[in-house]
């Protein structure tokens, strides 16, 4: 009897005599692991990961996701210290190491990078911007209103075309993401004949916006693309009347 009951005593003691060992539990924790690496909870993806080694130590997959995470980690801080160093205004040569942010997987680095980018004014980068507006996600296109609202100058007619066509994209976009565009829109100085009558064609609808704010905008731009060589017809005046 008494040894017996030192047996069990020592076997109780000895770690891992008595783990638990369950492929599908391994699975299941390793789901959890994805989802906190995904969300950038990076200790709790790293947790998990270990109980779902612990499970099953077979799983492959679970020593692979555990090994992402000091990568993603250091990729991380560096991202910080890019958005960081634009905010605070060390801004000389960061345009090209954000750019390549902007096409990052994760929707919430892409949509830090186009803030910046919004910042920072740099050409390329406002393209980049105008780009993001056609993105089929809501966070990211709001993220590059708010960019463009800040890095949009005068002199940018090359953006002229990519931004009728965000504004007509199918869905419609948000009403403050369609604002955003036309007051991009009417911020660009506008010369080529051509490209006046392409927009003014387009903009004339948004008069009859679904917000006050939309309508101010279009009637903004609208009066900016008209001078005293060049009046309105009587029906934009009625319009924007």
């Amino acid at each position: 009897g008494g040894t017996a009951r030192y047996l069990l005593v020592f076997l109780a003691a000895c770690p891992g005599m008595h783990e638990e060992h369950s492929p599908e539990k391994s699975s299941k924790r390793l789901d959890i692991a994805k989802d906190y690496l995904r969300k950038h909870q990076l200790e709790g993806a790293e947790h998990e990961c270990g109980v779902a080694i612990g499970l099953n130590p077979a799983n492959a997959e679970a020593y692979l996701t555990r090994g992402l995470v000091p990568r993603t980690r250091a990729r991380d801080t560096e991202f910080t210290l890019e958005i960081d160093n634009c905010l605070t205004g060390v801004e000389e040569g960061l345009a090209s190491s954000i750019l390549p942010m902007t096409r990052d997987p994760d929707r919430f680095v892409r949509a830090a990078a186009l803030l910046c980018l919004g910042r920072l004014a740099d050409r390329k980068g406002m393209k980049a911007v105008v780009a993001a507006i056609l993105e089929d996600d809501p966070f990211v296109n709001e993220s590059a209103a708010v960019a463009l609202s800040e890095g949009v100058r005068e002199e940018d007619t090359e953006l002229v075309r990519p931004l009728l066509t965000a504004l007509s994209k199918t869905p419609a976009p948000k009403a403050a993401v369609k604002e955003a565009i036309l007051i991009a829109l009417s911020r660009i100085q506008i010369d080529a004949p051509a490209l006046r009558v392409r927009v003014r064609h387009r903009v004339r609808k948004d008069v009859y916006g679904a917000t006050a704010s939309t309508r101010k905008a279009a009637i903004v731009l609208l009066e900016r693309l008209f001078d005293d060589a060049d009046p309105p017809p009587l029906s934009v005046i009625d319009d924007t009347g």
